[in-house]
């Protein structure tokens, strides 16, 4: 194909996505009402409790459990009420703009298909027989790793941090004490943000994975620096965070499995790539003529 069939190809590549991407703000617009009540899902939450409700669920009230039944009162008892959080519009057009990034969302999400599907006829007739298996296998943990950002960002992350940030300032000593006047597109533009960078950060066994695999590092590289990640993730946790363990815990938890999990398939890959370097040199040996 030419340059300019190219620009074609990508113009109606282009074209294809935005009608889907329309079809789906259309289709999202009669649920307005459930996705303006799904998006406020992180702001009625309370982690503490969810764990509780876990723990009884498991143990019930079963005497011969002592330590969970504390561990489950005490979660109940640090669950802290969220201060209630009333959208607000500053101007008469931010009630249009939110309806029109909730509808966005859900719109895109629902088109997400096609726009990847577009996306994949436009790349795959440059690629390989086995660049496309690479790409396919590869995005598909890609698209599963970013899902389960996304999720633990929404559902533990998002309380955690809204109810620290709504009760910061509520305390007893403080004199006069500030309301939490947000607007809704204030909490839309930070749930947005904090699920994007989730979804990015869940992305990090697959980028270990990657750079041994290409060479760049060894798997031992992450190995021998894993006081220092640790390290650093419980500080990040930490200044996520801050003045409860609990949260602490539940937010450090998750990077450090993530770590681990890295190590894992960076060990795993180390292994793919001295098996293929090491059929390489033997497939040259073969095809290198002998002595005459």
């Amino acid at each position: 194909m030419t340059f300019l069939e190219h620009l074609d190809e990508l113009r109606t590549r282009l074209i294809r996505s935005l009608i889907a991407i329309a079809v789906g703000i259309a289709v999202a617009f009669p649920f307005r009402t459930d996705l303006y009540n799904l998006l406020l899902t992180p702001q009625r939450m309370r982690i503490q409790n969810l764990f509780a409700d876990l723990i009884g669920w498991l143990f019930g009230s079963d005497r011969g459990h002592l330590f969970w039944h504390y561990l489950e009162l005490w979660l109940r008892s640090g669950a802290s009420e969220l201060t209630p959080f009333v959208p607000n519009f500053r101007s008469p057009m931010e009630p249009f703009t939110a309806l029109f990034k909730i509808c966005l969302i859900a719109g895109f999400l629902l088109a997400s298909p096609v726009v990847l599907y577009q996306i994949w006829a436009f790349v795959v007739p440059a690629l390989k027989d086995s660049e496309r298996r690479v790409v396919v296998r590869l995005g598909g943990l890609m698209a599963i790793f970013f899902f389960g950002g996304v999720l633990f960002a929404f559902f533990v992350a998002a309380p955690l941090l809204l109810e620290l940030s709504a009760n910061l300032w509520r305390r007893s000593e403080i004199a006069l004490q500030p309301e939490n006047l947000w607007t809704f597109n204030d909490y839309l533009g930070f749930l947005f943000q904090l699920v994007l960078a989730f979804g990015l950060a869940f992305q990090l066994p697959l980028v270990m994975a990657f750079l041994v695999r290409l060479g760049i590092v060894e798997a031992r590289f992450f190995r021998e620096k894993r006081r220092y990640a640790v390290f650093v993730l419980l500080v990040a946790a930490a200044v996520i965070t801050p003045g409860d363990i609990v949260p602490m815990a539940m937010m450090a938890a998750p990077l450090l499995a993530l770590y681990e999990l890295g190590l894992l398939l960076s060990a795993l890959a180390g292994r793919r790539r001295a098996l293929a370097e090491a059929q390489r040199l033997e497939r040259a040996d073969v095809a290198q003529p002998g002595p005459l």
